[in-house]
């Protein structure tokens, strides 16, 4: 009800826990008018009926990225596995943006969105390499994604705090693969 909104808006703005909402959260308040004010921190009160208010949590997160069957140029078909933390952006010009398309959004939707997203350019970028250049420099590859990813999640306002490729499987296969060619070649 009301009381409770009223108490969820009393804190100091600084980041800590007050009555369920953290600071570190964004509240958007709107009118019927389609007005809308983002509050970062204090409050502000609001007329039951004709305002509401919704809360965007900015706590950063971890995801999982699990990519299979991703082909590179030679045709080999390796399994990238990927972790990353993101966040809501805390930039106020993007923030303003991200509220119009995440407000109502829970956190596994937003997660789902951002897995698919990276998914997706992982899936590209390592579709243009061979599995030496992916086996050899992960970070290389991990930089390329990243600078390919994050503009486009900049968009959708959220922030990639980390993004890191943990395994890639599949390059064992074509390692050994490789040494018995090699040896059958020797003989």
């Amino acid at each position: 009800g009301g009381d409770e909104d009223d108490r969820r808006m009393e804190g100091d703005g600084k980041g800590k826990e007050t009555d369920g909402i953290e600071r570190n959260s964004v509240i958007a308040h709107s009118s019927e008018k389609g007005y809308t004010q983002i509050i970062t921190s204090g409050g502000r009160f609001i007329l039951p009926i004709i305002e509401r208010v919704e809360y965007l949590d900015l706590t950063p997160r971890s995801i999982d990225v699990t990519v299979d069957d991703v082909v590179t140029v030679e045709g080999v078909i390796i399994a990238v596995d990927a972790t990353g933390q993101i966040a809501i952006s805390q930039n106020i010009k993007v923030l303003e943006d991200t509220v119009c398309l995440l407000l109502t959004r829970n956190h596994d939707d937003i997660d789902y969105v951002v897995t698919r997203t990276l998914e997706g350019h992982v899936r590209g970028v390592c579709s243009g390499l061979t599995i030496q250049e992916i086996a050899s420099d992960r970070d290389k590859v991990t930089r390329v994604l990243v600078d390919t990813a994050v503009p486009e999640l900049l968009k959708m306002g959220i922030d990639v705090l980390s993004f890191n490729i943990i395994d890639v499987k599949g390059v064992e296969a074509v390692n050994e693969l490789g040494n018995k060619v090699a040896i059958e070649k020797e003989d």
